[in-house]
C-alpha cells in the first residue's frame, strides 16, 4: 500500500540519512519513478524532503526532522504506543522499539498507563515460562512440559506452540498436541517443568480452533440460588455475570448461576468460605454441608 511505503521512505531516511532513488527503490521493491513520485506527496503533505543530483547526491530530510503528525494523527501515534505497552508487559516487544517510536513521534506523554499481565508475587522462575513460551512460538520450537487438568489429571504434553491468548483473565497456549495429534488449549498457570527443545517444526496447514470456554461440564447442569453479604461485593462482581446479580434491600447479592454438579464445582463453592449460602437447590445444600463437615473432622 502506498501509504506503508510513504512511511517507510521516512523511516529508511531517518535511519540512513540520505539514500538514492536506486537504493530506495530496491529495498521497496518499486521503480526508481515510483520513488520519486513519492518523494512529491510527501514533500506536498509538507513533509520536509528533497533531493540532490551529482555523485554524493540523493533523496534526503532536513537533518534532525522527526515524524511528527505528517502521516499519523497525534491519536493515532497515541494508540500504536498504547498498543505497544501492552505487547511489552509481555515480553513481546522490548523497550528499545518503544524509545525508537517515542523519539519518532516526537511524543510527550507515555507515562500514562502501565500494563502488567503477571501476578502479584509472581517470580522470576513464573516469568521466564512466558518468555520460553513466545521464544518457542517465534522460532518454531517444540516444547514440552508436565500439565495438570482441571479434573485433577497429570500428564506429560509436546506440543507445536502456535499461540498465546489472554482470556478471562488468564493466559492460554495453543498448540498442535503431538501425543493426541490435534490441536489443544493449555491454561500456562498449570503448566510445569516447560523445557524449549532444540527441534523445530514446521507450522501445519490445519486450521486452527478457536479458543473454546473451558469444559466444567462433568454432570447434571443445575440452577443455584446463592446468597452473599454486602462485603463480598468485589468477588461477586468479579465472578459472575451483571445479569446474574441481584441486590437486596439490606446490601446483600443474590446470584443466580448455572453450573455443572461437578467437583470443581463445589471446591468452588466452598472457597467462599463462611461468606456464602446455598439457597437451592436442596440436593446441593445437603452436599456442600457433609463436605464442610468432612473438612472440619480432618481438623479433629
Amino acid at each position: 500500500m502506498q501509504a506503508n511505503r510513504l512511511f517507510e521512505i521516512i523511516y529508511l531516511l531517518i535511519e540512513k540519512e540520505n539514500m538514492t532513488a536506486k537504493q530506495l527503490s530496491e529495498k521497496l521493491e518499486v521503480s526508481p519513478r515510483t520513488i520519486y513520485r513519492d518523494v512529491d506527496i510527501l514533500s506536498s503533505a509538507g513533509v520536509p524532503i528533497y533531493s540532490n543530483r551529482g555523485k554524493n547526491g540523493g533523496i534526503s530530510l532536513m537533518k534532525g526532522y522527526i515524524l511528527d503528525k505528517s502521516l499519523l494523527s497525534e491519536h493515532e501515534q497515541d494508540e500504536i504506543l498504547f498498543s505497544l505497552k501492552g505487547f511489552k508487559a509481555t515480553d513481546m516487544t522490548n523497550s528499545g522499539i518503544m524509545t525508537k517510536l517515542n523519539a519518532l513521534f516526537n511524543n510527550r506523554n507515555t507515562d500514562w498507563i502501565d500494563v502488567d499481565f503477571s501476578q502479584w508475587g509472581a517470580n522470576k522462575s513464573q516469568k521466564n515460562i512466558f518468555y520460553n513460551i513466545k521464544t518457542a512460538i517465534l522460532e518454531n520450537y517444540i516444547v514440552y512440559f508436565t500439565y495438570y487438568s482441571s479434573k485433577g489429571e497429570k500428564s506429560f504434553r509436546k506440543i507445536e506452540p502456535v499461540k498465546l491468548i489472554f482470556k478471562n483473565h488468564s493466559w492460554y497456549l495453543q498448540g498442535y498436541c503431538l501425543t493426541k495429534n490435534d490441536y489443544r488449549t493449555f491454561k500456562i498457570s498449570r503448566i510445569e517443568n516447560l523445557t524449549v527443545t532444540d527441534n523445530k517444526f514446521l507450522k501445519r496447514d490445519i486450521p486452527i480452533p478457536a479458543i473454546e470456554q473451558p469444559d466444567y461440564n462433568y454432570g447434571q447442569m443445575v440452577c443455584l440460588h446463592l446468597q452473599f453479604p454486602a462485603h463480598m461485593a468485589f468477588r461477586v462482581f468479579d465472578e459472575f455475570c451483571y445479569e446474574d446479580i441481584q441486590k437486596t434491600k439490606d446490601g446483600q447479592f443474590i446470584v443466580k448461576v448455572n453450573m455443572s454438579i461437578s467437583s470443581w464445582m463445589y471446591g468452588y463453592l466452598l472457597s467462599f468460605g463462611e461468606d456464602i449460602k446455598v439457597l437451592e437447590p436442596e440436593s446441593v445444600k445437603k452436599e456442600l454441608s457433609d463436605k464442610a463437615k468432612r473438612i472440619i473432622r480432618n481438623y479433629k
